[in-house]
């Protein structure tokens, strides 16, 4: 087998060892990655032919990953150098690790409207693509004309057109599954952003959100918010040593300073198991979980 270090150093690909969760999830909490590798435009492809004969994960802002407190001995390829934008027209072809409120910000500038409800999601626009991220109404599909991707089972490089994703609620399916997000073709933006209303929701997402590191929404909301249905148990405020369902919002667990992924994982039970006992309903969790584990796989998705 190749040496991945003689590899990476060779190509330039920037990475790292031994990489703490608080410095790759935004819950701030969990254990170690093995290796981080981030590449940029120039080789990304030729990273991705060599991961997949590791264990492996792809990670944005991980703003919806929870890092397994026994760690993770694969690789983890980060992102944060696919960032570039280059627009032509009304189409913007966007690195997939390029931030949602940096992308709002840049159509701001263009006075383009669009994704002002989206602008306060901390998500990496390749993240946001694979959950189908969404807020006040909108969805990002809504404005995709394309994806392309590295199909790592072909090491091909393909492009995919919206219809042939399958978009649904806060996801796209098994469309990704075995392939890695590299730019996403944008359309659909009109003259004239409406910045007050970009502020506002943003002041109400700070308002009724809490402050604290997390993973933004737990689960999935079903015929009703799940949580409207956690606080219906009476679960506010619950904790599992450092780490708490949150004060001010139901649905989100926050980490107090030093929670682990156990404490989260705890409480995403405790929520989970009384919202089916109270009323019947089985809450389906949003997060992702990187992990060795399969039972903590199947732990999340029962």
């Amino acid at each position: 087998m190749i040496n991945i270090e003689n590899f990476l150093a060779e190509k330039n690909i920037d990475y790292e060892y031994d990489v703490s969760a608080e410095k790759l999830s935004t819950y701030k909490g969990g254990g170690i990655v093995k290796l981080v590798i981030s590449p940029n435009d120039h080789n990304i492809n030729e990273s991705l032919a060599i991961v997949r004969d590791f264990p492996h994960y792809f990670l944005g802002n991980g703003s919806n990953t929870l890092i397994d407190d026994y760690g993770f001995d694969g690789v983890v390829v980060c992102t944060k150098n696919l960032n570039t934008i280059v627009r032509d027209n009304n189409e913007f072809t966007v690195g997939a690790g390029t931030l949602i409120p940096y992308l709002n910000a840049y159509l701001e500038r263009l006075n383009l409207s669009g994704l002002e409800r989206l602008s306060g999601i901390p998500a990496s626009l390749g993240g946001a693509c694979v959950m189908n991220a969404g807020a006040y109404g909108i969805e990002i599909c809504e404005f995709i004309k394309e994806i392309t991707c590295y199909d790592l089972a072909t090491q091909r490089e393909l492009t995919i057109g919206a219809k042939d994703i399958a978009f649904s609620y806060r996801s796209s399916g098994d469309s990704f599954k075995n392939a890695f997000i590299k730019s996403v073709k944008l359309t659909g933006f009109t003259q004239g952003y409406d910045a007050s209303l970009s502020r506002a929701l943003r002041e109400k997402r700070r308002n009724s959100q809490p402050n604290k590191p997390s993973l933004g929404s737990v689960f999935k909301s079903t015929t009703l918010p799940a949580g409207y249905l956690i606080d219906k148990c009476g679960l506010k405020g619950t904790r599992a040593k450092c780490a708490q369902i949150s004060p001010t919002h139901a649905n989100f667990i926050v980490n107090n300073g030093g929670g682990s992924a156990s404490d989260y994982l705890t409480l995403l039970a405790i929520a989970r198991d009384t919202v089916k006992r109270r009323f019947g309903i089985t809450l389906t969790p949003e997060i992702k979980i990187l992990t060795n584990r399969k039972e903590i796989w199947e732990f999340t998705t029962q």
